[in-house]
């Protein structure tokens, strides 16, 4: 029975899953805690141990929870890192280098982090999303003129995560386009 026929409560299918839990193993409040906290949005494994060990001192039950919670399928840093990349690449124009440093800094394996940054890479080119974030840096910054935008623009997509050669083949083809400054 699903959460919609108990009157709409979406946290009756956690409850299901703490309750379906042997009594002793691993310890149902832990495990209810950790739930809760993937139920808002996806985890990488790391970022799950970490929760768990600052709320429980006793490192074999946050293992026994994990193992529980891969297990069940909620941890699954492929799925978390792919997910994450395409909101990061569509919505804040992160390039290639960024991706990959927050990515680890979130606690992934940078075995998964090579294989998903060149899958998402792979569906567009890392030049064609560079012109995609300049084209929105421009459009948002109207009121800029010459050099400072040049500046401007450069600093932008470095922040991004894009290659040093890649930027400065895009801002001379703007500053070209727009003869601001001669390249």
């Amino acid at each position: 029975m699903g959460y919609r026929e108990r009157g709409g409560d979406p946290s009756a299918a956690l409850r299901d899953r703490v309750t379906d839990a042997p009594r002793d193993d691993p310890p149902r409040r832990l495990l209810g805690r950790a739930l809760r906290y993937i139920a808002r949005k996806d985890r990488t494994e790391r970022e799950m141990e970490l929760y768990l060990l600052r709320r429980r001192t006793n490192p074999d039950e946050v293992r026994k929870v994990m193992e529980y919670l891969r297990r069940w399928g909620y941890l699954d840093d492929v799925r978390v890192a792919l997910n994450w990349g395409r909101d990061r690449i569509d919505h804040a124009h992160w390039g290639p280098a960024r991706l990959a440093q927050e990515l680890g800094r979130r606690g992934v394996d940078p075995e998964i982090i090579q294989g998903v940054v060149g899958e998402l890479f792979s569906q567009r080119t890392e030049e064609e999303l560079a012109r995609g974030a300049a084209e929105h840096y421009l459009r948002t910054h109207p009121g800029l003129g010459g050099e400072r935008k040049m500046r401007r623009l450069a600093g932008y997509l470095g922040r991004r995560g894009y290659s040093p050669q890649l930027i400065r083949k895009i801002v001379l083809e703007w500053c070209t386009q727009n003869r601001t400054l001669e390249p």
